[in-house]
């Protein structure tokens, strides 16, 4: 058990990147950029605990756990932040109050930066392309994002946006055009006519152009001449991507909020972070910047209420997974949280949505934020998956499938497709009694909830999971009693390799 103070997270399960000290429990920033923060607080025996998360000494997020009630055993709250950090920046948790073991935890990992770009040159000489399906086959010397093939010559855009494309072609005795080509025609006009004829020894042209691609467009260069051959090592062909798609927000209540005054908008966080411009803090909307998959969490507190809040698109639920923080019958307040995944599409407007008239949530500890998984493929594994109703079978079967995009989960457990790295995060409710969960890898424990609803009736605990798996290792969560319905849920993806 922690007490007031500093926390030091020593049981470290993950570290790539060796960024968290399990001496000092300080995440040190190594990279420049936008970073996600999770945290799960749990404390007992009528204690309370304020937790703050800290960045360089100063609170950029906070969140409240309460077990005092007349029967209360046990309470957790989880929080979410996503900041922009800089090299040597130092995150930690401090609380004022306990922390419980086992079941407290903090998570924290880089957003990936959207960073398409190539750079590759000829290695010996090279002919015209047998095929106009292909372009020279230059050597990739760098290949940000795996978008370029040096088998083909073939640069296959990841993401529907502005690039910058540029060549530079040598030739020695000989002149000819060439071009940018997508499937078996020149994308315009523009090309280079490098000329070494008529007593010129060798002659170099270049260009740099700008196009708006979309997703899957394959570009490569391809001469007009049949006796077209570039000369090697001066002549190249690299592109990048303009626009930086950091679409990422974090929002907090910065004072108590009522039930918005229309279902086409939702409560009014103000925004801390706003990478991309996404977030509306006048009307609560996120705006979908470009279609792919996105992770949104929320955390909402409240104080002698009970109500359940969704994700919204367009005046309806995005699924009917909710949370239901509960605080009636003499639990002081309560916090419930969700992290889900989902695959969006340009434009959409999502924002959270009460289902009570009266519903009122407190500030400070209730949040919402979201990021971008970062270029997303058709076999990235993402899933949400929930229950419609209690079931006390251990390992627990989830009923309802709300996203599986490479159809790893059934049922009761997610199978590991590939290596990697991935992102897990569970929210189990429990009605009238106490409630632990454990999730289990290969039947061996890596994260913990604690619910209980024995004072309010009912109430979630949730956690969150960062692991490295290898291909088919088999990932679920087991209980001690009854998960209840209706926010019972477990989500995840793959980060990385």
């Amino acid at each position: 058990m922690a007490q007031t103070g500093h926390v030091i997270f020593k049981n470290v399960t993950t570290n790539e990147g060796s960024a968290y000290s399990g001496t000092t429990g300080i995440f040190t920033c190594k990279y420049s950029g936008a970073h996600a923060f999770s945290w799960t607080i749990a404390t007992s025996s009528q204690r309370y605990t304020n937790a703050d998360i800290v960045l360089n000494d100063v609170a950029i997020g906070s969140s409240f756990t309460d077990s005092r009630g007349s029967s209360v055993a046990a309470d957790s709250s989880t929080g979410f932040v996503v900041y922009n950090l800089k090299v040597g920046d130092k995150v930690r948790v401090n609380i004022n109050g306990t922390a419980d073991a086992l079941y407290s935890t903090f998570s924290g990992w880089r957003l990936q930066q959207n960073n398409s770009s190539f750079y590759a040159k000829a290695m010996s000489s090279l002919d015209r392309p047998s095929s106009a399906s292909h372009g020279f086959e230059f050597q990739s010397v760098v290949n940000n994002g795996n978008v370029y093939d040096s088998t083909n010559g073939v640069f296959t855009c990841p993401e529907t946006g502005l690039y910058a494309l540029a060549f530079a072609v040598e030739t020695s005795g000989l002149d000819f055009m060439v071009y940018f080509y997508r499937g078996g025609s020149k994308l315009n006009e523009i090309g280079v006519w490098p000329d070494s004829t008529n007593g010129l020894l060798q002659d170099t042209s270049s260009t740099l152009q700008i196009f708006l691609l979309t997703r899957g467009d394959k570009i490569y260069l391809y001469p007009s001449e049949s006796d077209a051959r570039i000369k090697p090592f001066h002549s190249t062909f690299s592109g990048w991507r303009i626009e930086n798609h950091n679409a990422s927000f974090y929002a907090k209540a910065m004072s108590s909020l009522d039930k918005p005054s229309s279902s086409s908008h939702g409560f009014e966080f103000q925004s801390v972070v706003n990478n991309g411009n996404v977030y509306d803090s006048t009307n609560g909307v996120f705006t979908c910047p470009e279609t792919g998959l996105y992770a949104l969490a929320f955390a909402v507190e409240t104080s002698g209420l009970d109500f359940m809040v969704y994700f919204y698109r367009g005046g309806s639920k995005l699924n009917e997974i909710g949370v239901w923080p509960d605080s009636t019958n003499g639990l002081l307040q309560d916090t419930s949280s969700t992290l889900q995944i989902f695959l969006l599409t340009r434009g959409d407007k999502i924002y959270l949505y009460p289902s009570e008239s009266d519903a009122r949530i407190k500030p400070f500890h209730s949040t919402f934020s979201g990021w971008r998984i970062e270029n997303p493929t058709s076999n990235t594994p993402a899933f949400v998956e929930y229950i419609s109703s209690s079931t006390s079978t251990t390992p627990i079967r989830f009923n309802r499938e709300a996203l599986d995009i490479t159809s790893s989960f059934s049922i009761s457990s997610f199978q590991a497709p590939k290596d990697g790295v991935y992102l897990f995060f569970w929210n189990m409710e429990v009605s009238s009694r106490h409630l632990r969960t454990f999730l289990e890898v290969n039947d061996s424990i890596v994260g913990r909830t604690v619910s209980d609803g024995h004072t309010a009736g009912y109430d979630s605990g949730s956690n969150l999971a960062i692991l490295r798996l290898r291909r088919n290792d088999n990932v679920r969560v087991a209980q001690d009693y009854t998960a209840d319905g209706d926010q019972t849920m477990i989500s995840g993806y793959f980060m990385f390799s």
